[in-house]
């Protein structure tokens, strides 16, 4: 049996510096909680039914609405960085590893909970999981700088993007299917052809390293957010020929800048809301439109949160909005799920969401 937890989260703190050669243990019973783990990847399912969250070495099905737990999906990696649901939610992609070892994508069947396969691609940890909109491929970033694009089908890697220069975090798609975008420490947003890895864009002017990227569920606009608290939005492609000493043109919108890292981004199902989290403890909902029409030679400038949502104990590393757009989920640093209402702010409820074991006493 496993023992205790170590409680760091993955895209969030260096590996250690000594590199850990040994082989990771393959699991064949749950694990034994003595304290929460922290939560590094949560998501609510398509149908909204099921809230899918990280554990160690497995990810835990919890009810939507916490009224108990359906299934724990255990598998080889440690360390779980990120979950996608395919569009149609009859799969889940599991992303992590173990740092320094290996990357490794799990492919679950929701139906019956079983794994479909399991493949490691990579010589570190991956982050960033994200389906393109067919269901067809996976995208996701890793350690190694590389972004990694898998068939779902048969689980190869259809291709290996290696422009980026640091820690690749986050990945999401154009709504074609056939452009990639990557982001993470080198502050660049990287559009791509996932059929052959031609490069067609730096949709950004490098300003800070990045680590969340969400696409908006109705337009061709991605979000980001990173380490200087600020929030962007881009338009993905470009309208006019790029140009010498142009600035940030593909800009749309961007928001009050909050004063830590953010680490975490999601957009509610409408594209109407965003949430953003991470170093301070803190939540913060806004307004997508935050006013005037948006464009790219004339982004709007400036958004004060809608709500302000307090309660968290250390880092917030990831957020789920619900489907129907009225619950929030949280998750990081001290191990628990908390549930908010939207709009209001309200905290629903929170809990541990693997069981812990207390010590026998001697």
């Amino acid at each position: 049996m496993l023992g205790i937890v170590s409680t760091f989260s993955g895209a969030s703190l260096l590996r250690p510096l000594s590199a850990q050669n040994t082989p990771a243990p393959s699991i064949t019973a749950p694990p034994i909680y003595r304290v929460p783990p922290v939560v590094t990847a949560l998501l609510y399912s398509p149908d909204g039914s099921t809230l899918a969250v990280s554990g160690y070495h497995e990810v835990i099905l919890h009810k939507a609405d916490m009224t108990g737990t359906l299934a724990r999906l255990m598998g080889k990696s440690d360390r779980i960085e990120s979950i996608a649901y395919s569009p149609d939610g009859k799969m889940l992609a599991v992303v992590g590893g173990s740092p320094a070892r290996f990357g490794e994508v799990q492919f679950w069947d929701t139906t019956t909970n079983t794994l479909l396969k399991a493949v490691e691609v990579a010589p570190d940890s991956l982050f960033g999981a994200s389906f393109s909109p067919d269901g067809k491929l996976l995208g996701c970033g890793a350690a190694d700088s590389a972004v990694r694009v898998i068939s779902v089908p048969d689980g190869k890697v259809k291709l290996k993007f290696d422009n980026h220069s640091d820690w690749t975090f986050a990945t999401t798609w154009a709504t074609d299917s056939k452009h990639i975008l990557s982001t993470g420490r080198d502050r660049a947003i990287k559009l791509v052809v996932a059929e052959n890895g031609s490069f067609v864009d730096d949709i950004n002017t490098h300003t800070s390293a990045f680590r969340a990227m969400a696409h908006h569920p109705k337009a061709e606009q991605v979000l980001v957010a990173g380490d200087d608290g600020l929030i962007r939005l881009y338009q993905v492609f470009r309208s006019t020929p790029r140009t010498m000493n142009q600035e940030d043109h593909n800009l749309l919108r961007s928001y009050d800048a909050i004063p830590f890292q953010l680490n975490a981004l999601v957009f509610s199902k409408d594209g109407t809301m965003f949430a953003a989290g991470g170093e301070g403890s803190v939540v913060s909902v806004f307004r997508t439109d935050n006013g005037g029409e948006a464009k790219p030679d004339k982004p709007v400038i400036g958004g004060k949160p809608l709500l302000t949502l307090m309660g968290h104990k250390g880092t917030v590393h990831t957020l789920a909005f619900h489907p129907d757009g009225k619950t929030l989920a949280t998750g990081g640093f001290d191990g628990l799920v908390r549930t908010y209402e939207i709009p209001s702010g309200r905290l629903i409820g929170s809990y541990v969401p693997v069981p812990i074991t207390k010590p026998t006493a001697k």
